[in-house]
């Protein structure tokens, strides 16, 4: 069945069967497995002796996710979204995020997101491009957490050199009051002022 899903046309539909696997693989805190059952947190086999403190072993659960669940998500990211279009990673993601151990959520953000988006955003000229720079970024603030401020870097850059280009001529850009709640109140005074 994980062979035939596709994550960003149906994102919960084996979301119940993970959840019944959860369930059924809930094994005791870590701390009190036997060496036996703990697996190393990447995955790659039975940890033989205790983990160290820092690193904590993966439970059963968890390993099935990392390596069975999340590169089926992984090649469906990497091989058939365009950031251009959020809202089916978006969704998948919204359907997710509460469910996954945090390790495997920040993985799928910062592993396979955020690299697509900030790439999206780099490319993005508003004279070529037929989406907005909002349409790229404002579906994810709500999900990117700390990394908001350097999330924003480029997209802030971009709107600048947006409003450094424009005429007075020209129409006001069309997204340009959405940004407002995205600049520091004193940033965005000084740059309307100057542009």
């Amino acid at each position: 069945t994980l062979a035939q899903w596709d994550p960003l046309q149906d994102p919960d539909r084996l979301l119940g069967t993970f959840r019944l696997w959860r369930k059924a693989l809930k094994l005791a805190d870590h701390h009190e497995q036997p060496p036996e059952m703990r697996v190393n947190v990447f995955g790659s086999g039975a940890a033989g002796v205790p983990a160290p403190e820092v690193e904590v072993a993966m439970t059963p659960f968890e390993s099935l996710l990392w390596n069975i669940w999340l590169p089926r998500v992984r090649s469906s990211i990497n091989n058939d979204w365009d950031p251009r279009d959020p809202h089916p990673v978006v969704r998948f993601y919204e359907a997710w995020s509460s469910f996954l151990p945090p390790f495997i959520r920040d993985n799928f953000l910062d592993q396979l997101v955020l690299p697509k988006v900030s790439k999206a955003i780099g490319d993005w000229n508003p004279r070529r491009d037929t989406v907005s720079l909002r349409t790229l970024v404002f579906p994810w603030l709500p999900h990117v957490g700390l990394r908001l401020e350097t999330f924003l870097e480029d997209a802030r850059r971009k709107i600048k050199s947006l409003l450094r280009s424009w005429s007075v001529h020209d129409d006001i850009p069309e997204d340009l009051p959405a940004w407002k709640e995205v600049f520091d109140a004193g940033d965005w005074d000084a740059m309307t002022l100057k542009y």
